[in-house]
């Protein structure tokens, strides 16, 4: 049990995210940027003197870290840290005096936030089988407005990753300029496609509380309407940027995770079973630990019900030269992209 403790510390490291961003709202001026900056320029340099470990847990190690619900705590305890950090953010807009240097820091901060850790813990939680633990997930998906990605991520993309049919798998030579729009909308067309199918196979009708999608809807629209209510029009405004930045970093951490793989078909025409050699992961520490293993993804793909603790280092998949923040960074600049991936993707082809 001691043993199972100890491997929990370094995810705590995540909780330093809501914290320093509650820090840059409170402080104001050129802290208000002290999230991103933290986490885009002091992390990577941070990760790239410690390097990574490829290191994976024996069995009995696995099976006494797995049974340790310390480690579901952890994620739990993430719905309290976003949305008070929401709280602070959306009353800080509401009642001080600010310039348009120290909302554009907190929204960033804050946007961070929502999309670093709510939407990484929201991924890792709505996988699970537990409704409890499906309905946080959702919930921190609401701070981003994007609850629909539930739906689809788990039905539709684990379905078809790695295909032209998937709006989350980027392709070959395809910048993150195109990818964006591409996988935003797609996204959405694609989570209502797969609900309505859902609804029609268990003679459902579609408006009624089973609906999903309906249901996202509504909550949100609500959600908005009592930021309104609450905190201003200013607010919500700001609110709704705050939301666009979480998902920009989840749909670019979705663009570098499968760049360039493709899924062959096999004899009978169909899409080969997802392999190692589809989704794209990386073993830097730091990266590992604020992000709850998420950048071990190949395993993730193979085993979609394998809590984030145990996720194992696969020898023949895709590795990225460098942690998610500096990747994200990379794809900002397509030719130092396509420069430092391509290559690799090729490899893979």
């Amino acid at each position: 049990m001691k043993k199972s403790v100890l491997k929990i510390l370094p995810f705590t490291l995540s909780y330093s995210i809501p914290l320093m961003t509650i820090l840059a709202i409170n402080k104001g001026g050129y802290l208000s940027y002290l999230t991103p900056i933290v986490i885009f320029i002091i992390l990577p340099l941070i990760e790239w003197l410690i390097g990574k470990s490829e290191d994976n847990y024996s069995t009995e190690e696995e099976v006494l870290i797995n049974n340790n619900t310390l480690f579901s705590l952890l994620l739990y305890g993430h719905l309290i840290s976003v949305y008070l950090g929401l709280y602070v953010f959306l009353n800080a807009i509401s009642t001080r005096t600010l310039n348009i240097f120290e909302i554009m820091g907190m929204t960033i901060s804050m946007g961070v936030l929502a999309g670093a850790v709510g939407i990484t813990v929201a991924h890792e939680l709505f996988h699970r089988s537990n409704i409890f633990e499906q309905w946080i997930g959702k919930l921190l998906l609401l701070v981003n407005c994007y609850m629909h990605y539930s739906i689809e991520h788990v039905y539709g993309h684990h379905r078809n990753v790695a295909t032209f049919d998937d709006p989350a798998s980027a392709r070959f030579g395809e910048s993150i300029y195109k990818f964006l729009p591409r996988t935003i909308i797609g996204t959405y067309i694609s989570a209502w496609k797969i609900e309505v199918s859902r609804l029609q196979k268990k003679n459902e009708k579609f408006f009624s509380t089973k609906n999903e999608m309906l249901l996202f809807q509504f909550i949100t629209i609500l959600f908005l309407f009592i930021i309104y209510f609450v905190f201003g029009l200013k607010a919500l405004i700001v609110f709704l940027f705050v939301g666009f930045i979480g998902v920009i970093q989840l749909e670019i951490v979705n663009y570098i995770e499968h760049y360039g793989l493709q899924r062959n078909h096999n004899k009978d025409g169909d899409y080969e079973k997802v392999g190692v050699a589809h989704s794209w992961s990386s073993n830097n520490y730091l990266s590992r630990w604020f992000l709850y293993e998420l950048n071990r993804h190949s395993d993730h793909h193979l085993n979609a019900s394998r809590k984030y603790q145990i996720l194992r280092h696969i020898d023949k998949s895709p590795q990225h030269p460098a942690g998610y923040p500096a990747m994200i960074l990379l794809t900002f600049i397509p030719f130092w992209w396509r420069f430092v991936m391509d290559k690799r993707a090729l490899e893979y082809k």
